[in-house]
This record gives C-alpha cells, structure tokens and sequence, in this order.
C-alpha cells in the first residue's frame, strides 16, 4: 500500500517507505528509506540519502542528517542528533584539539560486557587527585606497577569519557588503557559504548599535560584494538565481533598526532564487540557481516548494505 502523508506530515515523493511503516505526525521526510516496520515519532527530521533500517523505532525530537545509516532493530532515544562526520575523535574540553582515535565500540553493560572486562584483568581507573599524583610518582621512580593508575580525561558527546579502565602491565611505564562514553543509542536493547582503547609503551614528559606528564601510545592503535578483541574472546561474554568505519585511514608513513603529539596510524575501523550474560564458546562467536575483516584475523565477512 502506498505512503500517503497526512497535512501534518512533510514527506517528499522520493521517500522510499517499507511495509508496515508507522509515521506520527510533525515530520519531515525527504530523499531518505525507511525500512519495514519501522516507527519515527513526532517532531523527527531525515535528510536525504540517510537510511533506516527495518523494524527500528525513531524516537520523537529526533535529526537525522544527510547520509546516516541505520541498521535493522536499532532503537534510538529522543531528541538524539546525528552527525554525518566521518572522522568524529575525543577531544580536549574545549574542542580545540583531537585527542586519541575513537577505535572501539561495545555493546552491553554491567550484566555482561563489564564483568567480562573484569574477568580478563581490567580494572577501573582511580580520579585524579593529590594521592594519585603522588603514587604515580613513587611508581615511576621504582618502576612498579600501579593497577588503578588515573588516566586523563579527554572529551565526547560533551562530556569527559563515562568509564575509564586499564590493564596494568610490567609496570607504571606500560599498561593498556580504555576509555569509553555511552552513546544515546540501543541495539536490540543493550547501551552501546564509543571507546578508545591504546596501548602505553613508556613514560615522558610534555607540556601538553597540567601534570607535565604523559604515557606514550604505542602508534599502531588498530594493534590495541586487535589484541583486546583476541583477549575478550576468552572471557566467555564476547558473543559477536565486527568491524565498522571509523576515523578514516591514516598510513604509517603520514601518520596523525594525538593531544599529546604522540603520532599514531590506522587503518580507520573500530572494533565492535557484542556481549552477552549467556557464556558463548569459541566456536559460538558470531562475526557480524558489517565490514570484512583484514590481514588474515578472520575470513573476508560479507558486507552487507543495511545488515543486522
């Protein structure tokens, strides 16, 4: 049956619209699809050549812009807005600077993905404070380890990152470190993370930190990321990994600097790891079919234009 718009709703011809779609009124609609069953609530726009996939309810007060992609069953919150920034990064506080890539994204929460974090030796970060500071002094000079080092605040959505965590190593000087800032969006009903995952490979100083101290990322970021998915997958929680793009592309022989001028190098996708509360083997971990995976990690996947 064909979509006829009400006096209350802006829907251009060129709309593609699928079975069984319900459209509230106050919207505007133009050059965009929308998949089976899907909802978009009150008050919602869509730019052209954005898509929604099937079966996702678009929640009222919600922008879409030119160009986003939605996938199957995705929930998203009122008044969310879109971005169709190709490269979004964390930042300093005021913007003015890029910090680390954003290079992981994590589905799940404190029933799943949280303790299979735990279970593989990550721990929380303490804040920074006169005690902290001076621990890491006295660990730097015996070169200790420090498991709930802080680590520095860099900013997303607005916002300095929601959940910091480490995986501590030899000592002060090396550990692994993730940041991560939960997004306004649901997939089949879990939080899904942005984060910010690299590995510390020594200590330096700089002036780019109010503490004139810094640790120095190991530049192949995609490695950290890698190596946290291949780490995850025995922890009995990871039940889907993926790839999606992310920062774009930054060879190793031009490579970008972070807010601490350490320069880095990617390939440009995040990682996605899926969690679930049901323990899943090695055999029983899914690849979602997104983007096809490189250097030989995992057979090429099939990517497939507005897949689950």
């Amino acid at each position: 049956m064909k979509f006829v718009p009400q006096p209350n709703q802006q829907v251009t011809p060129d709309v593609k619209i699928g079975e069984g779609v319900r459209i509230f009124g106050f919207v505007n609609l133009y050059g965009c699809e929308i998949g089976d069953e899907s909802k978009i609530g009150t008050f919602v726009e869509i730019q052209k050549g954005s898509k929604i996939g099937r079966r996702c309810k678009i929640s009222s007060h919600t922008f879409i812009c030119e160009g986003v992609t939605i996938e199957d069953e995705v929930f998203v919150g009122h008044g969310v807005m879109f971005t169709n920034d190709l490269s979004p990064r964390a930042t300093n506080e005021d913007g003015s600077r890029n910090g680390d890539p954003l290079n992981l994204v994590i589905i799940g929460g404190i029933e799943d993905a949280f303790p299979s974090l735990v279970r593989r030796g990550w721990s929380p970060t303490e804040v920074t404070w006169k005690g902290s500071v001076m621990r890491i002094m006295r660990s730097a000079m015996s070169r200790e380890r420090y498991p709930y080092a802080p680590i520095s605040n860099l900013y997303l959505f607005g916002r300095p990152q929601d959940i910091a965590l480490q995986k501590a190593r030899d000592n002060i000087h090396q550990r692994n470190h993730l940041r991560l800032w939960r997004s306004p969006m649901l997939y089949h009903g879990k939080p899904v993370w942005v984060g910010q995952v690299s590995r510390d490979i020594g200590s330096r100083l700089t002036i780019h930190s109010p503490t004139f101290t810094t640790h120095k990322i190991d530049p192949d970021v995609d490695e950290a990321a890698r190596a946290l998915m291949e780490d995850l997958v025995y922890s009995q929680g990871l039940r889907a990994i993926g790839l999606v793009k992310g920062v774009g592309a930054t060879p190793k022989s031009a490579p970008r600097e972070n807010l601490t001028t350490d320069p880095y190098y990617t390939a440009g996708m995040r990682s996605v790891l899926l969690f679930d509360s049901t323990p899943t083997s090695l055999t029983q971990i899914e690849v979602l079919p997104w983007q096809p995976f490189e250097r030989g990690f995992l057979k090429p996947a099939i990517e497939i234009e507005g897949g689950e």
